[in-house]
């Protein structure tokens, strides 16, 4: 489905653009996804100069929406264990990078103003993160009311999570967000069912790449997110 796209941006930028064509969820679950991702790359940089005349100190990952999940997931897995050759650089398109937190402001600011509007909505992103963790949402879909609530955070992992989500920001505390007020955080349906089906995802760096704690040896990072929608917030204070 990013064919066009894809050629369109390799004639515009005279750069060689490599589609990685990874396994989806719900058939593939966590972590095929990254594990696929994780080979092309690792036979791009071994053959990428030999085979496709690359200077492979220049290679940029790229993903958007869960894409940009997978892209800066094997940026931090190959800053890790010191890969080489280092990756230049990250583009991020709205990226999906955690959903410990369903309630951050831009959340907050699509449930007041863009409900019905917008393309990607909490239920929906709640929905996808979860068949991605293996479970099956044809059966429990019931659970993601309380997931967008924050129902699913079990006790324990919550301090964790309040540590890597930063809630001290300027637009937290004032409560406003694209000029609009936002409303204080809603009552948390608690859901213990989703608590265990979610815990060994939560803040796992891998699943959640924002709850890795060390970001300091990254590769240059440009995030590309609209101003409204429910990542914009988390995306845009990210790294």
């Amino acid at each position: 489905m990013y064919d066009s796209l894809v050629e369109r941006m390799a004639y515009e930028m005279k750069t060689l653009f490599v589609s990685i064509e990874y396994r989806l969820s719900p058939e593939t679950v966590f972590p095929g996804g990254i594990q696929d991702c994780e080979a092309a790359i690792d036979y791009f940089f071994e053959f990428g100069n030999a085979k496709f005349g690359v200077n492979t100190s220049k290679v940029v990952i790229m993903g958007d929406s869960a894409g940009g999940n997978l892209a800066t997931v094997i940026a931090q897995r190959r800053a890790a264990r010191n890969a080489s050759p280092e990756l230049a650089g990250q583009v991020l398109i709205y990226p999906l990078l955690q959903m410990a937190d369903m309630q951050t402001v831009s959340y907050r600011y699509f449930h007041s103003r863009l409900n019905g509007y917008a393309l990607v909505d909490p239920e929906s992103v709640a929905y996808y993160y979860m068949f991605y963790a293996g479970i099956d949402m044809d059966e429990k879909a019931y659970l993601v009311p309380s997931v967008i609530s924050n129902g699913h955070v079990a006790k324990h992992l919550q301090p964790e999570v309040e540590k890597m989500m930063s809630y001290k920001t300027v637009i937290e505390a004032t409560r406003r967000y694209n000029n609009h007020s936002i409303s204080e955080r809603w009552e948390i349906e608690k859901n213990y069912e989703a608590q265990d089906l979610m815990e060994p995802f939560l803040t796992n760096p891998d699943f959640s790449p924002l709850m890795r704690e060390d970001l300091s040896n990254l590769p240059p990072i440009n995030i590309n997110n609209n101003n409204s929608g429910p990542s914009y917030h988390i995306a845009s204070q990210s790294f």
